[in-house]
């Protein structure tokens, strides 16, 4: 009940004008509030010139928990850790909000082969 009540503390306090002056405790919520669906996936297409990004909010909304699937012609010659390092460079300040981010990388081609 009271993680619930949190959650709703957090929505309203996203939701209003911040004072000027805001004290430790307030400045620690916002740094966990979470990223919004639309600024991640635009950022990676930005930064890795993506052909495809499908991101599933996992935490109902709340920002904090995200899967995705990029598809990034980046990625061609370059193994599974070195795809991933190359997303986790490109969202490395949004990841510092995130709780949880699981990722799923392809080259285009490998994309086309799992699509069929």
């Amino acid at each position: 009940m009271l993680l619930r009540s949190v959650r709703h503390s957090v929505k309203c306090f996203r939701d209003r004008a911040f004072p000027v002056s805001l004290n430790f405790a307030q400045n620690r919520l916002l740094a966990t509030m979470g990223v919004p669906q639309a600024v991640l996936e635009a950022k990676l297409r930005e930064k890795l010139q993506c052909t495809h990004v499908e991101l599933s909010d996992l935490s109902d909304g709340c920002g904090q928990k995200f899967a995705a699937v990029i598809v990034s012609p980046q990625f061609v010659g370059k193994n599974l850790i070195s795809q991933q390092r190359l997303v986790n460079a490109a969202i490395a300040e949004e990841l510092e909000q995130i709780h949880a981010f699981t990722q799923k990388t392809y080259t285009p081609e490998a994309w086309e082969a799992v699509k069929k």
